[in-house]
């Protein structure tokens, strides 16, 4: 019995490590795709990300930001600048304490996030299509189990 349970744990790291290997070949190939889908804007990933994140809270705070992405307040405003200047976000100081920044999706920038989740749609579209929807509903499946899992 302890043999076999040996053999199963041999087999499963394994077939973890091709997948640590497939999945690393997969997101570096997706997200040179999806750099592209966002080219046009001229936002790097990070930037997508803020963006995101806003149109799913509609508000945000610096801090939330910095600690979302694992940076400092300081990298926050960096990444979010350019973003202001496009027209893209709006920065809001707080009445309260000045030192407070929070900051929210512009019409612009909710239409440019649409654009940009349209051309990664396409993008996937493309990618994904030789696979049929059973392989999809599998796929789909996993994703789902390893997000709760994450």
């Amino acid at each position: 019995m302890a043999e076999h349970n040996e053999n199963f744990v041999d087999r499963k790291r394994e077939i973890l490590q091709e997948v640590q290997g497939l999945f690393e070949a997969v997101a570096r190939k997706l997200k040179h795709k999806i750099q592209h889908s966002q080219s046009a804007f001229q936002l790097a990933g990070g930037q997508v990300f803020v963006m995101m994140m806003l149109h799913r809270q509609e508000i945000c705070k610096a801090s939330d930001i910095a600690a979302h992405l694992g940076i400092t307040s300081g990298a926050v405003t960096g990444l979010t600048d350019k973003m202001v200047k496009m027209g893209i976000l709006n920065r809001i100081r707080s009445e309260e304490d000045r030192r407070v920044v929070q900051f929210s999706l512009t019409a612009k920038g909710i239409e440019v996030l649409e654009h940009i989740r349209q051309e990664r749609l396409q993008m996937l579209l493309g990618t994904f299509e030789n696979l049929g929807t059973e392989d999809l509903e599998k796929m789909l499946e996993v994703f789902t189990k390893l997000n709760a899992v994450l």
